[in-house]
């Protein structure tokens, strides 16, 4: 599953996990109280989570799926990678966290990891 606000990097995610024959993406839902009702329907094992601030309160989301007893594993794709921000959110419940800097090819790899 894929949550975010920006329709083109939610279509661009998709389009390459897709590629994958071991991932499935099984939805995609702007971030907020329809993303907490899309996990609970789907169930998936991993959600890739767009960390947009200000407009995003990602722990806020992280909070949510835990209070939720949601067992996705959350792994957070950011442009912000100062220690502060990394951290709060990771305090938060994230199993991982990438710069948007880095190839989808390690995107593909954090999924797969934190899926096992």
């Amino acid at each position: 599953m894929i949550v975010s606000e920006n329709f083109v990097l939610r279509a661009g995610f998709r389009t390459w996990l897709d590629n994958d024959p071991e991932i499935s993406v099984v939805a995609e839902v702007g971030i907020g109280t329809r993303a907490i009702a899309e996990l609970e329907k789907w169930q998936p094992d991993v959600v890739v989570v767009d960390h947009n601030p200000p407009h995003i309160d990602t722990v806020v989301f992280l909070e949510q799926v835990r209070a939720a007893r949601l067992s996705a594993r959350i792994v957070v794709v950011s442009d912000v990678t100062e220690y502060h921000s990394v951290h709060r959110v990771m305090d938060a419940g994230a199993a991982g966290y990438l710069g948007k800097s880095v190839p989808l090819t390690m995107l593909i790899t954090a999924i797969k990891a934190v899926a096992t």
